[in-house]
């Protein structure tokens, strides 16, 4: 990203103006994920991308089952959020 003094912040790659709100980069998270699990990534940073998934995975049913109302999921996904556990934020 590069700053503009007149204008701002500008797209490095349009040149176009650009806010500072982040998204999602969808693409990016998938490209990488395909690398890791092929193993044409490897490292501690690979072994964190690995633990990442491992707890998506886990957590996922969970998530669905407490959206759905099962007061069981609802009670883990609050443990989970109360410690910070599966890689989520304490809250």
């Amino acid at each position: 990203v590069f700053h503009d003094e007149k204008n701002g912040l500008t797209s490095p790659h349009t040149n176009e103006p650009m806010g500072r709100r982040l998204v999602p980069a969808t693409q990016a998270r998938n490209t990488i994920e395909r690398l890791v699990k092929s193993g044409t990534i490897d490292g501690d940073k690979a072994d964190n991308w690995k633990q990442r998934f491992e707890d998506e995975k886990e957590l996922e049913p969970l998530m669905k089952g407490a959206e759905n109302g099962d007061m069981i999921c609802m009670y883990h996904v609050g443990i989970i959020f109360k410690y910070g556990d599966l890689g989520q934020k304490q809250d």
